[in-house]
């Protein structure tokens, strides 16, 4: 979960030291995430899904591309591209984007107006 309360959900293998084959020699369960707007169903490895809000609901199940080494950090810090891609088009669906996608901490291109000038005002001394 992240601090806006969304939650990002992946379906990990079960997998034997020195597999060779997912498909074949992993096991995989199934998860069904729900909430008030909606339910989807992880039944393949690696498929994922993300939980914006309560009323919003989650996102079409995506297969998205790991490595060992990402799954061993445990912790991803931000959701796959693919993920990212599938809520954007969920989000044109389902009527626009609301306020809590809006991501303050991107550079927003303000323009200091001083920066502009060519002769900047000079500080009065004492």
């Amino acid at each position: 979960m992240d601090e806006l309360g969304q939650s990002t959900i992946i379906l990990l293998p079960s997998c034997p030291e020195g597999y060779k084959n997912v498909e074949r020699d992993c096991k995989v369960g199934v998860i069904d995430v729900y909430n008030d707007a909606g339910t989807v169903t992880l039944d393949q490895a690696f498929q994922a899904t993300r939980v914006t809000s309560r009323s919003t609901a989650p996102v079409k199940p995506v297969t998205v591309n790991l490595t060992e080494d990402s799954i061993s950090n445990i912790l991803i810090l931000s959701p796959p591209a693919q993920l990212i891609k599938e809520d954007d088009r969920s989000k044109t669906r389902a009527g626009g984007f609301n306020a809590l996608d809006a991501d303050f901490l991107k550079d927003n291109q303000l323009v200091n107006q001083l920066d502009n000038e060519e002769n900047p005002p000079k500080l009065k001394q004492s």
